[in-house]
């Protein structure tokens, strides 16, 4: 049996327990909520329809309008299919209604495809922003060795310094600079991925094909 959808489908109902459970039947499969609205039926309405497992409400008959905004009101799902209780020969309805069906399967897919796009999207910057503020730190970092180095450099042409720790000082300043260079590199990587996955976005939203490959 396929997963049915997340829509409420109300019936608006009187006095019609000889062919509720018809149209009942022709759409338990494919909605996960059935709910009845009934004006007053003294025929059995409401007990067939909870026996088929809906949910069965009252609402005084005050006209088409207010009854469909009443079963509005009941539904718990924000996708809605309203059905007059004598559509029992809805084998053809449900034909007619296979374009919106799969319409609103279209769409919860795509619901979800945009909010993995956006979390891929928010993870890219994320990094890039990352990325970006290691290469600054270690920029500055590197400039305060180069100074250090120079200093030292000062140190020993002074006899103030040996040779030692100019070497050391030199060293650590060729760190730095590697250091600076990698985190530089990861920041234009970055900006890169985060540039091809703007790029690859649709116009509805979504990841391209070529995104996810």
């Amino acid at each position: 049996m396929n997963e049915k959808l997340p829509i409420s489908c109300f019936i608006i109902a009187q006095d019609e327990a000889d062919r509720i459970g018809k149209t009942i039947q022709s759409v338990k499969e494919l909605v996960d909520e059935i709910i009845v609205i009934d004006s007053g039926s003294t025929d059995g309405t409401q007990k067939a329809a909870e026996e088929m497992g809906c949910k069965v409400f009252f609402n005084k008959w005050n006209g088409f309008g207010p009854q469909k905004r009443f079963g509005e009101d009941c539904s718990k799902n924000k996708w809605l299919l309203n059905l007059d209780a004598d559509e029992y020969g809805f084998q053809s309805q449900t034909q007619r209604q296979n374009t919106q069906i799969e319409t609103l399967k279209a769409e919860r897919r795509l619901d979800q495809v945009r909010e993995t796009t956006e979390n891929a999207v928010k993870n890219a910057i994320r990094m890039f922003d990352n990325a970006t503020s290691v290469a600054r730190l270690e920029s500055e970092n590197a400039e305060v060795s180069r100074q250090r180095f120079q200093k030292m450099d000062e140190l020993f042409e002074l006899g103030k310094a040996s040779s030692l720790e100019l070497r050391e000082a030199q060293l650590a300043w060729l760190a730095a600079e590697n250091g600076k260079s990698s985190a530089q590199f990861q920041a234009v990587n970055a900006q890169i991925a985060l540039f091809q996955l703007m790029g690859s976005i649709t116009s509805d939203g979504a990841l391209s094909v070529g995104a996810n490959d």
